[in-house]
C-alpha cells in the first residue's frame, strides 16, 4: 500500500469518503485551486469534485475564495483533523444515546434486558467543569494526558500546583501539550514541574481546536463548546473506551510530532529557588 493509500484509507477512518479523502489530499498538495485544477490533481471526474467540495465545505475543512473562476483552500491538516475527530466523537454520543434508548425500550418490553451502565456521557456545564478535573486529578493512579491552551495551562497548574505534586510523587505520567509559551509567561510552578521526570510539555502549533484531558486511560474531559476561548465552557465526561481510545490516538500523534518544551527556558536561579522552597 502507497503512502497516498494509506493517507487516504484514515481520512476514512476519520469519516471521509475516498472521494472527498482524495480531493482534500489534493487540496494540500497544490494549495488554494480551481475545480477544475482540483479535479485534475487528484484525478477524480469534475462532476464528482463539484460535489465533494461541497461534501468538505459543509465538514468545515475546506473554504471557498471568491474570484475568477472560484477557487477553495483547505483547512491546516491538524485542524482538519481536530475538526473530524470532534464530528466523530459527537455521531458517537449520539449512536450511544440512541443505542441506550434502544437497549432501555427493549427492556421496558420485555423485561429481561438491562440498560448498559459501562459508558457514560455526562453533560458537565461550565461551572463545574474545574470541580470534575479537580476530582479526576485526585482520583488519578497512573497517567493524565491534557491539551488546552496556553492560558488554561498555566491557570490549571497554578490552581492545583499542590495536587499536581502529589500526583507526580504517587507515580503518575502528566504529558501536557499547549502552543508555544513565550519565556516570560512561564510560571516558576511550570518550570519545577518540568525538571521532575514523569512531567512533560511539548507544543503544538498555535491553539489547539480540540480541548481534551484523559485520566489513566480510561476517562475523557471533552470540551463541547465552540468558543475555547472563553473562561466557563460545558465539556462531555465519559469513560466509553472507543471515544478514550480516538482520542489517545489524536494526542499521542500530535505528541510525537511536536518539540519538547525548550530548556533554556526551564534553568535559572529562581527555578532551583523555588524547588528547595517546596
Amino acid at each position: 500500500m502507497s503512502h497516498i493509500e494509506k493517507n487516504v484509507n484514515t481520512l476514512i477512518d476519520f469519516g471521509l469518503t475516498s472521494t472527498q479523502a482524495k480531493i482534500y489530499l489534493g487540496l494540500l498538495w497544490t494549495g488554494p485551486a480551481s475545480i477544475k485544477e482540483i479535479a485534475r490533481a487528484s484525478k477524480v471526474a469534475r462532476p464528482d469534485t463539484y460535489r465533494a467540495i461541497s461534501e468538505l465545505r459543509e465538514a468545515g475543512i475546506v473554504e471557498k475564495i471568491v474570484a475568477a473562476p472560484n477557487k477553495f483552500k483547505p483547512l491546516g491538516i491538524m485542524d482538519a483533523v481536530g475538526v473530524l475527530m470532534l464530528r466523530r466523537t459527537k455521531e458517537s454520543a449520539d449512536l450511544n444515546k440512541r443505542a441506550n434508548e434502544l437497549i432501555e425500550s427493549s427492556r421496558e418490553n420485555t423485561g429481561k434486558i438491562s440498560l448498559s451502565t459501562d459508558s457514560k456521557f455526562v453533560l458537565v456545564p461550565g461551572d463545574a467543569v474545574e470541580l470534575e478535573l479537580q476530582k479526576l486529578l485526585k482520583d488519578s493512579k497512573a497517567s493524565i494526558r491534557i491539551m488546552v491552551s496556553k492560558e488554561r495551562t498555566l491557570a490549571w497548574i497554578a490552581n492545583n500546583y499542590v495536587e499536581v505534586r502529589k500526583a507526580l510523587k504517587r507515580g503518575v505520567k502528566i504529558r501536557v501539550l499547549t502552543q508555544e509559551l513565550p519565556e516570560s509567561s512561564i510560571s516558576e510552578e511550570l518550570r519545577v514541574l518540568t525538571k521532575l521526570p514523569n512531567f512533560g510539555v511539548r507544543y503544538i502549533i498555535g491553539p489547539p481546536t480540540v480541548w481534551l484531558r484523559i485520566f489513566d486511560d480510561k476517562e475523557i474531559i471533552l470540551s463541547t463548546s465552540t468558543m475555547l476561548g472563553q473562561i466557563k465552557h460545558d465539556a462531555v465526561f465519559s469513560n466509553n473506551h472507543c471515544l478514550v481510545e480516538l482520542a489517545q490516538s489524536y494526542f499521542n500523534a500530535a505528541w510525537f510530532q511536536r518539540s519538547k518544551l525548550k530548556t533554556e527556558h526551564l534553568n535559572g536561579k529562581g527555578a532551583r529557588a523555588y524547588l528547595r522552597r517546596k
